[in-house]
């Protein structure tokens, strides 16, 4: 398996489980990003072993997701470092997180889908 695979894989894995512990701290306020989240990295694991993403843009585009991942951790700590009226703020800079995130996968399972279609 690539490194980078592997990579993204632990990434995710650190990223949902700090999501799911913010989540349980905050009651439940973070639920819809964590389901996001996991749909993403639910969207790697299902392609993982596809040869796109062993080539130069495949390689491209998965480091632009853990970049995208590594965002979205960190933006997770500062949410639990924050006082409870700027929460807010930080829910929002989550969801933009998200977005970025989900934009880079949609990328991914597109090209994906390109170079598997069969020309009859």
């Amino acid at each position: 398996m690539s490194g980078q695979i592997a990579e993204v894989k632990e990434l995710f894995r650190g990223c949902v489980e700090n999501l799911r512990m913010a989540d349980e701290c905050r009651g439940g306020a973070l639920g819809e990003i964590l389901f996001r989240v996991r749909m993403c990295q639910n969207a790697i694991l299902e392609n993982e072993r596809k040869i796109w993403l062993r080539t130069s843009e495949g390689r491209s585009l998965l480091g632009s997701v853990a970049s995208s991942i590594r965002d979205l951790d960190d933006t997770v700590s500062k949410y639990l470092r924050e006082s409870t009226e700027k929460q807010g703020d930080a829910i929002v800079s989550l969801t933009e997180k998200v977005e970025n995130l989900e934009h880079y996968v949609i990328r991914l399972k597109e090209e994906i889908g390109r170079r598997q279609m069969v020309v009859t």
